[in-house]
Protein backbone atom coordinates (compact mmCIF):
# COMPACT_ATOMS: atom_id res chain seq x y z
CA UNK A 1 0.00 0.00 0.00
CA UNK A 2 2.95 1.81 0.75
CA UNK A 3 4.47 1.62 -2.24
CA UNK A 4 0.96 2.30 -4.47
CA UNK A 5 0.84 5.79 -2.46
CA UNK A 6 4.85 6.60 -2.91
CA UNK A 7 4.06 5.45 -7.11
CA UNK A 8 0.21 6.94 -7.20
CA UNK A 9 1.57 8.97 -10.46
CA UNK A 10 2.47 5.49 -12.02
CA UNK A 11 -0.21 3.33 -11.28
CA UNK A 12 -2.85 6.55 -12.80
CA UNK A 13 -0.43 6.42 -15.54
CA UNK A 14 -0.88 2.84 -16.43
CA UNK A 15 -4.39 2.48 -15.52
CA UNK A 16 -5.49 5.25 -18.07
CA UNK A 17 -2.77 3.75 -21.26
CA UNK A 18 -4.79 0.20 -20.43
CA UNK A 19 -7.84 2.01 -20.75
CA UNK A 20 -7.20 3.43 -24.02
CA UNK A 21 -5.66 0.50 -25.50
CA UNK A 22 -8.81 -1.17 -24.83
CA UNK A 23 -11.61 1.20 -26.20
CA UNK A 24 -8.96 1.52 -29.13
CA UNK A 25 -8.61 -2.31 -29.56
CA UNK A 26 -12.45 -2.86 -29.54
CA UNK A 27 -12.66 0.23 -32.21
CA UNK A 28 -9.94 -1.57 -34.22
CA UNK A 29 -12.20 -4.89 -33.72
CA UNK A 30 -15.45 -3.07 -34.97
CA UNK A 31 -13.72 -1.39 -38.11
CA UNK A 32 -12.34 -4.58 -38.83
CA UNK A 33 -15.94 -6.47 -38.55
CA UNK A 34 -17.16 -4.09 -41.02
CA UNK A 35 -14.77 -4.10 -43.83
CA UNK A 36 -15.13 -7.84 -43.69
CA UNK A 37 -18.32 -7.89 -43.82
CA UNK A 38 -18.67 -5.49 -46.75
CA UNK A 39 -15.82 -7.85 -48.70
CA UNK A 40 -17.91 -10.60 -48.04
CA UNK A 41 -20.67 -9.48 -49.54
CA UNK A 42 -19.34 -7.83 -52.81
CA UNK A 43 -17.18 -10.80 -53.08
CA UNK A 44 -20.82 -12.79 -53.38
CA UNK A 45 -21.91 -9.76 -55.87
CA UNK A 46 -18.63 -10.72 -58.31
CA UNK A 47 -19.32 -14.13 -57.80
CA UNK A 48 -22.63 -14.20 -59.35
CA UNK A 49 -22.17 -11.73 -61.70
CA UNK A 50 -19.15 -14.03 -63.08
CA UNK A 51 -21.51 -17.15 -62.67
CA UNK A 52 -24.03 -15.13 -65.21
CA UNK A 53 -21.35 -14.75 -67.57
CA UNK A 54 -20.55 -17.83 -68.08
CA UNK A 55 -24.20 -18.64 -68.30
CA UNK A 56 -26.68 -17.87 -71.34
CA UNK A 57 -28.13 -14.54 -70.07
CA UNK A 58 -31.40 -14.48 -72.23
CA UNK A 59 -33.59 -17.57 -73.73
CA UNK A 60 -32.51 -17.78 -77.99
CA UNK A 61 -36.16 -19.19 -78.51
CA UNK A 62 -37.80 -16.09 -77.34
CA UNK A 63 -35.39 -13.90 -78.48
CA UNK A 64 -36.02 -15.46 -82.01
CA UNK A 65 -39.35 -15.39 -81.37
CA UNK A 66 -39.42 -11.61 -81.15
CA UNK A 67 -36.59 -10.32 -84.08
CA UNK A 68 -39.36 -12.69 -86.34
CA UNK A 69 -42.40 -10.91 -84.88
CA UNK A 70 -41.10 -7.06 -85.41
CA UNK A 71 -39.46 -8.33 -88.85
CA UNK A 72 -42.98 -9.28 -90.00
CA UNK A 73 -44.66 -5.94 -88.23
CA UNK A 74 -42.34 -3.88 -90.68
CA UNK A 75 -42.84 -5.96 -93.47
CA UNK A 76 -46.65 -6.00 -93.11
CA UNK A 77 -45.93 -2.00 -92.76
CA UNK A 78 -44.43 -1.96 -96.11
CA UNK A 79 -46.74 -4.10 -97.54
CA UNK A 80 -49.65 -2.33 -96.73
CA UNK A 81 -48.03 0.97 -97.64
CA UNK A 82 -47.10 -0.27 -101.16
CA UNK A 83 -50.85 -1.64 -102.13
CA UNK A 84 -52.50 1.78 -100.30
CA UNK A 85 -50.51 4.06 -102.54
CA UNK A 86 -51.42 1.61 -105.54
CA UNK A 87 -55.22 1.67 -104.68
CA UNK A 88 -54.62 5.34 -104.99
CA UNK A 89 -53.01 5.03 -108.14
CA UNK A 90 -55.89 3.37 -109.11
CA UNK A 91 -58.71 4.98 -108.27
CA UNK A 92 -57.49 8.89 -108.60
CA UNK A 93 -57.07 9.43 -112.07
CA UNK A 94 -55.12 11.97 -113.25
CA UNK A 95 -56.53 14.82 -114.97
CA UNK A 96 -55.85 14.76 -119.16
CA UNK A 97 -55.62 17.48 -121.27
CA UNK A 98 -55.66 17.30 -125.04
CA UNK A 99 -52.26 18.85 -126.70
CA UNK A 100 -53.01 20.77 -129.95
CA UNK A 101 -51.80 22.21 -132.76
CA UNK A 102 -52.11 25.25 -134.63
CA UNK A 103 -55.48 24.78 -136.16
CA UNK A 104 -56.93 22.91 -133.56
CA UNK A 105 -57.11 19.58 -133.90
CA UNK A 106 -55.80 17.81 -131.06
CA UNK A 107 -52.60 15.65 -131.37
CA UNK A 108 -52.63 13.82 -128.01
CA UNK A 109 -54.03 13.85 -124.70
CA UNK A 110 -51.69 13.91 -121.94
CA UNK A 111 -51.41 13.73 -118.18
CA UNK A 112 -51.40 17.47 -116.42
CA UNK A 113 -49.35 15.70 -113.70
CA UNK A 114 -46.72 15.96 -113.53
CA UNK A 115 -45.68 18.93 -114.77
CA UNK A 116 -43.73 19.69 -117.63
CA UNK A 117 -43.65 23.52 -118.13
CA UNK A 118 -42.04 23.19 -121.81
CA UNK A 119 -45.01 21.19 -123.09
CA UNK A 120 -47.32 24.17 -120.87
CA UNK A 121 -45.89 27.05 -122.70
CA UNK A 122 -45.34 25.86 -125.99
CA UNK A 123 -48.92 24.42 -126.43
CA UNK A 124 -50.75 26.36 -123.79
CA UNK A 125 -52.11 23.95 -121.27
CA UNK A 126 -52.57 25.41 -118.43
CA UNK A 127 -55.81 27.27 -120.29
CA UNK A 128 -56.40 23.98 -121.64
CA UNK A 129 -56.68 22.38 -118.38
CA UNK A 130 -58.74 24.50 -116.96
CA UNK A 131 -61.44 23.96 -119.62
CA UNK A 132 -60.80 19.81 -119.32
CA UNK A 133 -61.38 20.43 -115.39
CA UNK A 134 -65.08 21.91 -116.31
CA UNK A 135 -65.91 19.22 -118.33
CA UNK A 136 -65.12 16.65 -115.49
CA UNK A 137 -67.05 18.79 -112.76
CA UNK A 138 -70.19 18.55 -115.39
CA UNK A 139 -69.61 14.68 -115.90
CA UNK A 140 -69.61 14.73 -111.92
CA UNK A 141 -72.79 16.66 -111.85
CA UNK A 142 -74.69 14.13 -114.51
CA UNK A 143 -74.30 11.05 -112.02
CA UNK A 144 -76.42 12.73 -109.37
CA UNK A 145 -79.30 13.28 -111.81
CA UNK A 146 -79.23 16.42 -110.86
CA UNK A 147 -83.06 19.24 -111.32
CA UNK A 148 -82.79 22.49 -110.76
CA UNK A 149 -86.05 25.46 -108.88
CA UNK A 150 -87.67 26.59 -111.88
CA UNK A 151 -87.20 30.26 -113.52
CA UNK A 152 -89.59 33.17 -113.65
CA UNK A 153 -90.39 31.93 -117.25
CA UNK A 154 -91.40 28.77 -116.46
CA UNK A 155 -93.07 29.91 -113.61
CA UNK A 156 -94.89 32.49 -115.97
CA UNK A 157 -96.09 29.54 -118.48
CA UNK A 158 -97.58 27.45 -116.09
CA UNK A 159 -99.34 30.54 -114.57
CA UNK A 160 -100.59 31.44 -118.09
CA UNK A 161 -102.09 27.56 -118.15
CA UNK A 162 -103.28 27.60 -114.79
CA UNK A 163 -105.80 30.86 -116.20
CA UNK A 164 -106.88 29.24 -118.93
CA UNK A 165 -107.68 26.16 -116.72
CA UNK A 166 -109.47 28.55 -113.98
CA UNK A 167 -111.28 30.54 -117.10
CA UNK A 168 -112.71 27.06 -118.24
CA UNK A 169 -113.40 25.74 -115.41
CA UNK A 170 -115.71 29.28 -114.44
CA UNK A 171 -117.24 28.42 -117.88
CA UNK A 172 -118.46 25.40 -117.08
CA UNK A 173 -119.73 26.16 -113.97
CA UNK A 174 -122.35 28.90 -116.05
CA UNK A 175 -123.06 26.41 -118.86
CA UNK A 176 -123.91 24.34 -116.07
CA UNK A 177 -126.03 26.40 -114.07
CA UNK A 178 -128.14 27.41 -116.71
CA UNK A 179 -128.48 23.65 -117.95
CA UNK A 180 -129.87 22.98 -114.47
CA UNK A 181 -131.99 26.04 -114.23
CA UNK A 182 -133.23 24.93 -117.64
CA UNK A 183 -134.25 21.62 -116.23
CA UNK A 184 -136.11 22.55 -113.70
CA UNK A 185 -138.55 24.67 -115.60
CA UNK A 186 -137.24 27.85 -115.18
CA UNK A 187 -135.89 30.65 -117.12
CA UNK A 188 -132.03 29.94 -117.80
CA UNK A 189 -130.92 34.09 -118.18
CA UNK A 190 -127.10 35.12 -117.60
CA UNK A 191 -125.84 36.95 -114.44
CA UNK A 192 -126.05 40.28 -114.29
CA UNK A 193 -122.74 42.40 -114.92
CA UNK A 194 -123.03 43.21 -110.69
CA UNK A 195 -123.13 39.44 -109.98
CA UNK A 196 -120.24 38.38 -112.37
CA UNK A 197 -116.62 38.71 -110.55
CA UNK A 198 -114.76 41.64 -111.09
CA UNK A 199 -112.65 41.60 -113.99
CA UNK A 200 -109.14 42.59 -114.34
CA UNK A 201 -107.04 42.63 -117.35
CA UNK A 202 -109.85 39.89 -118.85
CA UNK A 203 -109.49 37.78 -116.08
CA UNK A 204 -111.23 38.22 -112.48
CA UNK A 205 -108.84 38.75 -109.57
CA UNK A 206 -109.42 35.45 -107.49
CA UNK A 207 -108.86 33.71 -110.74
CA UNK A 208 -105.08 35.88 -111.50
CA UNK A 209 -104.39 34.90 -107.58
CA UNK A 210 -105.62 31.20 -107.77
CA UNK A 211 -103.51 30.84 -111.14
CA UNK A 212 -100.27 32.52 -109.27
CA UNK A 213 -100.13 30.33 -106.26
CA UNK A 214 -101.19 26.89 -108.89
CA UNK A 215 -98.84 27.95 -110.76
CA UNK A 216 -96.21 28.07 -109.26
CA UNK A 217 -96.23 24.85 -107.53
CA UNK A 218 -96.67 23.09 -110.95
CA UNK A 219 -93.61 24.91 -111.94
CA UNK A 220 -91.79 23.35 -108.92
CA UNK A 221 -93.57 19.96 -109.11
CA UNK A 222 -92.17 19.17 -112.60
CA UNK A 223 -88.96 20.48 -111.56
CA UNK A 224 -88.69 18.12 -108.62
CA UNK A 225 -90.18 15.80 -111.27
CA UNK A 226 -87.29 16.24 -113.49
CA UNK A 227 -83.90 14.54 -111.61
CA UNK A 228 -83.14 13.50 -108.04
CA UNK A 229 -81.46 15.87 -106.34
CA UNK A 230 -81.27 19.75 -106.37
CA UNK A 231 -77.72 20.99 -107.82
CA UNK A 232 -76.25 23.07 -110.64
CA UNK A 233 -72.62 23.47 -111.63
CA UNK A 234 -72.41 26.91 -109.27
CA UNK A 235 -72.99 24.35 -106.04
CA UNK A 236 -69.62 22.46 -107.23
CA UNK A 237 -66.47 23.61 -105.58
CA UNK A 238 -64.15 25.31 -107.82
CA UNK A 239 -66.66 27.16 -110.54
CA UNK A 240 -67.89 30.48 -108.87
CA UNK A 241 -66.78 29.78 -105.25
CA UNK A 242 -63.20 30.74 -103.67
CA UNK A 243 -60.59 30.33 -102.87
CA UNK A 244 -59.63 26.68 -104.55
CA UNK A 245 -59.48 26.69 -108.39
CA UNK A 246 -61.75 29.48 -109.53
CA UNK A 247 -62.19 29.44 -112.83
CA UNK A 248 -64.70 32.22 -113.71
CA UNK A 249 -62.41 35.33 -112.31
CA UNK A 250 -59.29 36.03 -114.67
CA UNK A 251 -55.92 35.73 -114.10
CA UNK A 252 -53.10 37.86 -114.66
CA UNK A 253 -52.03 36.16 -117.44
CA UNK A 254 -55.47 34.91 -118.67
CA UNK A 255 -54.15 31.09 -117.06
CA UNK A 256 -54.42 29.33 -114.00
CA UNK A 257 -51.15 28.87 -112.12
CA UNK A 258 -49.78 25.80 -111.34
CA UNK A 259 -50.74 25.73 -107.77
CA UNK A 260 -53.98 26.42 -108.59
CA UNK A 261 -54.12 23.12 -110.99
CA UNK A 262 -52.91 20.93 -108.30
CA UNK A 263 -55.90 22.29 -106.24
CA UNK A 264 -58.43 21.35 -109.05
CA UNK A 265 -56.98 18.23 -109.33
CA UNK A 266 -57.00 17.55 -105.47
CA UNK A 267 -60.87 19.22 -105.69
CA UNK A 268 -61.63 16.54 -108.27
CA UNK A 269 -60.97 13.74 -106.04
CA UNK A 270 -62.83 14.81 -103.56
CA UNK A 271 -65.85 16.07 -104.94
CA UNK A 272 -65.75 12.35 -107.00
CA UNK A 273 -66.17 10.35 -103.54
CA UNK A 274 -68.62 13.33 -102.43
CA UNK A 275 -71.04 12.63 -105.44
CA UNK A 276 -70.19 8.97 -104.97
CA UNK A 277 -72.06 8.69 -101.72
CA UNK A 278 -74.61 11.16 -102.06
CA UNK A 279 -75.66 8.96 -105.26
CA UNK A 280 -75.34 5.82 -103.63
CA UNK A 281 -77.76 7.27 -100.80
CA UNK A 282 -80.18 7.94 -102.94
CA UNK A 283 -79.95 4.71 -105.15
CA UNK A 284 -80.56 2.79 -101.80
CA UNK A 285 -83.87 5.21 -101.00
CA UNK A 286 -85.24 4.43 -103.74
CA UNK A 287 -84.46 0.77 -103.65
CA UNK A 288 -86.34 0.36 -100.19
CA UNK A 289 -89.69 2.00 -101.89
CA UNK A 290 -92.72 0.80 -103.52
CA UNK A 291 -94.82 1.73 -106.07
CA UNK A 292 -94.72 5.76 -106.99
CA UNK A 293 -91.90 6.05 -104.49
CA UNK A 294 -89.76 3.58 -106.70
CA UNK A 295 -89.95 6.96 -109.24
CA UNK A 296 -86.51 9.23 -110.00
CA UNK A 297 -88.40 12.03 -108.13
CA UNK A 298 -86.62 14.40 -105.35
CA UNK A 299 -89.62 13.57 -103.17
CA UNK A 300 -88.32 10.15 -102.94
CA UNK A 301 -84.88 11.45 -102.80
CA UNK A 302 -82.78 10.88 -99.46
CA UNK A 303 -80.31 13.75 -99.95
CA UNK A 304 -82.67 15.93 -101.47
CA UNK A 305 -80.55 19.05 -102.52
CA UNK A 306 -77.13 19.77 -102.61
CA UNK A 307 -76.64 23.56 -101.25
CA UNK A 308 -72.67 23.34 -101.67
CA UNK A 309 -69.50 21.92 -101.23
CA UNK A 310 -66.20 23.67 -100.04
CA UNK A 311 -62.40 22.22 -99.80
CA UNK A 312 -59.97 24.23 -98.05
CA UNK A 313 -56.91 25.66 -100.09
CA UNK A 314 -54.12 24.33 -98.52
CA UNK A 315 -52.90 20.93 -96.29
CA UNK A 316 -53.94 21.21 -92.88
CA UNK A 317 -51.24 21.57 -90.89
CA UNK A 318 -52.27 21.85 -87.10
CA UNK A 319 -53.66 24.79 -84.92
CA UNK A 320 -50.92 27.25 -84.43
CA UNK A 321 -48.00 25.91 -86.45
CA UNK A 322 -48.69 28.18 -89.35
CA UNK A 323 -48.25 31.22 -87.55
CA UNK A 324 -45.04 30.34 -85.72
CA UNK A 325 -43.19 28.29 -88.71
CA UNK A 326 -44.35 31.66 -91.26
CA UNK A 327 -43.04 33.71 -89.14
CA UNK A 328 -39.63 32.06 -89.05
CA UNK A 329 -39.10 31.75 -92.57
CA UNK A 330 -40.12 34.99 -93.35
CA UNK A 331 -37.26 36.51 -90.84
CA UNK A 332 -34.71 35.15 -92.37
CA UNK A 333 -36.23 35.28 -95.98
CA UNK A 334 -35.94 39.35 -95.32
CA UNK A 335 -32.54 39.06 -94.43
CA UNK A 336 -31.47 38.98 -90.48
CA UNK A 337 -29.35 40.53 -88.58
CA UNK A 338 -27.24 37.98 -89.63
CA UNK A 339 -27.64 38.63 -93.21
CA UNK A 340 -28.72 36.24 -95.92
CA UNK A 341 -31.27 33.72 -96.02
CA UNK A 342 -29.80 31.61 -93.01
CA UNK A 343 -26.97 33.82 -91.85
CA UNK A 344 -23.90 31.93 -90.66
CA UNK A 345 -23.94 28.25 -90.16
CA UNK A 346 -25.17 28.21 -85.92
CA UNK A 347 -27.66 30.45 -86.89
CA UNK A 348 -29.17 27.82 -90.06
CA UNK A 349 -28.72 25.21 -87.17
CA UNK A 350 -30.83 27.04 -84.71
CA UNK A 351 -33.75 27.82 -87.30
CA UNK A 352 -34.08 24.26 -87.84
CA UNK A 353 -34.01 23.12 -83.97
CA UNK A 354 -36.76 25.82 -83.64
CA UNK A 355 -38.86 24.53 -86.63
CA UNK A 356 -38.51 20.95 -85.32
CA UNK A 357 -40.09 22.39 -81.66
CA UNK A 358 -42.74 24.22 -83.44
CA UNK A 359 -43.49 21.05 -85.25
CA UNK A 360 -43.23 18.86 -82.12
CA UNK A 361 -45.73 21.35 -80.61
CA UNK A 362 -48.03 21.66 -83.28
CA UNK A 363 -51.43 19.89 -82.89
CA UNK A 364 -54.99 19.44 -84.56
CA UNK A 365 -57.78 20.35 -83.16
CA UNK A 366 -59.93 17.81 -84.76
CA UNK A 367 -61.07 14.88 -83.92
CA UNK A 368 -58.14 12.93 -85.77
CA UNK A 369 -55.46 14.67 -84.51
CA UNK A 370 -53.88 14.81 -87.71
CA UNK A 371 -52.07 16.96 -89.76
CA UNK A 372 -49.56 17.36 -92.80
CA UNK A 373 -46.43 15.35 -92.14
CA UNK A 374 -44.05 13.40 -94.71
CA UNK A 375 -45.75 10.18 -95.19
CA UNK A 376 -49.75 11.93 -96.07
CA UNK A 377 -51.34 15.16 -97.03
CA UNK A 378 -54.31 16.49 -95.06
CA UNK A 379 -56.80 18.55 -96.63
CA UNK A 380 -60.20 19.48 -95.17
CA UNK A 381 -63.47 20.19 -96.80
CA UNK A 382 -67.29 20.77 -95.78
CA UNK A 383 -70.58 20.20 -98.14
CA UNK A 384 -73.76 20.86 -97.41
CA UNK A 385 -76.92 18.76 -98.10
CA UNK A 386 -80.93 19.20 -97.46
CA UNK A 387 -82.44 15.93 -95.86
CA UNK A 388 -83.85 14.34 -94.04
CA UNK A 389 -82.40 13.35 -90.82
CA UNK A 390 -82.89 9.02 -90.69
CA UNK A 391 -80.66 8.92 -94.16
CA UNK A 392 -77.33 10.85 -92.27
CA UNK A 393 -76.21 7.99 -90.91
CA UNK A 394 -76.56 6.12 -94.58
CA UNK A 395 -74.74 9.48 -96.00
CA UNK A 396 -72.06 9.23 -93.60
CA UNK A 397 -71.16 5.50 -93.61
CA UNK A 398 -71.04 5.69 -97.37
CA UNK A 399 -68.62 8.65 -97.50
CA UNK A 400 -65.83 7.08 -95.16
CA UNK A 401 -66.16 3.73 -97.06
CA UNK A 402 -64.38 5.72 -99.56
CA UNK A 403 -60.99 4.99 -98.38
CA UNK A 404 -59.13 8.25 -96.46
CA UNK A 405 -62.40 9.75 -95.93
CA UNK A 406 -63.04 10.54 -92.30
CA UNK A 407 -66.08 12.91 -90.98
CA UNK A 408 -64.66 14.80 -88.52
CA UNK A 409 -68.34 16.56 -87.54
CA UNK A 410 -71.89 17.60 -88.74
CA UNK A 411 -74.27 20.27 -88.17
CA UNK A 412 -78.17 20.20 -88.27
CA UNK A 413 -79.93 23.76 -88.72
CA UNK A 414 -83.69 24.29 -90.34
CA UNK A 415 -83.52 25.28 -93.48
CA UNK A 416 -85.00 29.01 -94.14
CA UNK A 417 -88.70 29.78 -94.97
CA UNK A 418 -87.84 30.98 -98.23
CA UNK A 419 -86.12 27.65 -99.32
CA UNK A 420 -90.04 26.38 -99.68
CA UNK A 421 -91.02 29.08 -102.27
CA UNK A 422 -88.76 27.54 -104.80
CA UNK A 423 -87.98 24.03 -103.48
CA UNK A 424 -90.25 21.25 -103.31
CA UNK A 425 -88.54 18.57 -100.41
CA UNK A 426 -91.87 16.32 -100.52
CA UNK A 427 -93.98 15.52 -97.05
CA UNK A 428 -91.26 14.56 -94.84
CA UNK A 429 -89.81 16.93 -92.67
CA UNK A 430 -86.51 17.80 -93.52
CA UNK A 431 -83.15 19.53 -92.02
CA UNK A 432 -79.92 21.38 -93.35
CA UNK A 433 -76.78 19.08 -92.72
CA UNK A 434 -73.57 20.36 -92.70
CA UNK A 435 -70.71 17.42 -93.26
CA UNK A 436 -66.92 18.41 -92.14
CA UNK A 437 -64.90 15.96 -93.26
CA UNK A 438 -61.71 15.04 -93.84
CA UNK A 439 -59.31 13.32 -96.75
CA UNK A 440 -55.97 12.21 -96.85
CA UNK A 441 -53.24 11.79 -100.31
CA UNK A 442 -50.58 9.98 -99.57
CA UNK A 443 -46.99 11.37 -100.22
CA UNK A 444 -46.24 8.29 -102.03
CA UNK A 445 -48.95 8.81 -104.93
CA UNK A 446 -48.72 12.35 -104.65
CA UNK A 447 -44.77 13.47 -104.62
CA UNK A 448 -43.67 10.40 -105.82
CA UNK A 449 -42.07 7.22 -104.40
CA UNK A 450 -38.44 7.18 -104.43
CA UNK A 451 -36.28 4.81 -105.79
CA UNK A 452 -33.16 4.85 -103.49
CA UNK A 453 -31.21 2.65 -106.29
CA UNK A 454 -32.16 4.34 -109.20
CA UNK A 455 -31.70 7.91 -107.30
CA UNK A 456 -34.56 9.31 -109.34
CA UNK A 457 -38.51 8.94 -109.04
CA UNK A 458 -40.06 6.12 -111.23
CA UNK A 459 -42.12 6.35 -114.13
CA UNK A 460 -44.46 4.47 -112.65
CA UNK A 461 -45.05 6.86 -109.30
CA UNK A 462 -43.84 10.24 -110.69
CA UNK A 463 -43.97 13.32 -108.43
CA UNK A 464 -47.66 14.78 -109.43
CA UNK A 465 -46.93 17.79 -107.03
CA UNK A 466 -45.74 20.74 -108.11
CA UNK A 467 -42.55 22.00 -106.72
CA UNK A 468 -44.23 25.50 -106.00
CA UNK A 469 -47.08 23.41 -103.62
CA UNK A 470 -43.74 21.59 -102.08
CA UNK A 471 -42.49 25.59 -101.98
CA UNK A 472 -45.47 26.48 -99.90
CA UNK A 473 -45.00 23.80 -97.17
CA UNK A 474 -41.65 24.03 -97.25
CA UNK A 475 -42.43 27.78 -95.89
CA UNK A 476 -44.50 26.40 -93.05
CA UNK A 477 -41.31 23.91 -91.58
CA UNK A 478 -39.46 21.74 -93.62
CA UNK A 479 -39.80 19.13 -91.19
CA UNK A 480 -43.20 18.67 -93.77
CA UNK A 481 -40.71 17.85 -96.71
CA UNK A 482 -38.90 14.13 -97.43
CA UNK A 483 -35.31 14.22 -98.49
CA UNK A 484 -36.36 13.82 -102.20
CA UNK A 485 -38.60 16.49 -101.56
CA UNK A 486 -35.99 19.26 -100.40
CA UNK A 487 -34.14 17.82 -103.47
CA UNK A 488 -36.82 18.99 -105.70
CA UNK A 489 -36.95 22.02 -104.24
CA UNK A 490 -33.25 23.11 -103.94
CA UNK A 491 -32.88 21.91 -107.45
CA UNK A 492 -35.93 23.07 -109.45
CA UNK A 493 -37.76 25.04 -107.08
CA UNK A 494 -36.51 28.51 -108.27
CA UNK A 495 -37.75 28.23 -111.78
CA UNK A 496 -41.20 28.63 -110.73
Amino acid sequence: MQFIKQNLFLVVLVGATTVAGGIMLAVNFGWAGGVDTEIAKRSRTSKGLAALAKGNLANEEIVDEERNRVDDIRNSTRDIRLLSTGWQKQRFKILEVARKDAQGNILEKVRAFPIDTKLYDDYGLRFEATKEYLVELRKLLAQLKPTRPPTQEEIAIEIDKAIKRLRRKEELEELRRLREMEKAGGVATERRPEERPVVVTGTSASIQDEAKNLGRLAAIANRAKAGMIYATLETMEGTTQPPSFDVTFPYEDGRATYEQLWWGQLNLWIQADIVAAIRETNDAALQIGAGKYKREHVANAAVKRLVGIRINKGCYTGADRKTSGVDEWDREDRGGREGGRFGREDERRRTDRRETRTAVRSKANTLTQRVTCRKYEVIHYEFTVIMPTRHLQALLWNLQQKAYHTVLKHEAVQPTPQEFDTYYYGAEPVMQVTIHGEFLTLSDWTRGRWDKDAKDFPKEYPALMPVSVLMGLERISKSLLRREDLGRVSKQGRRF
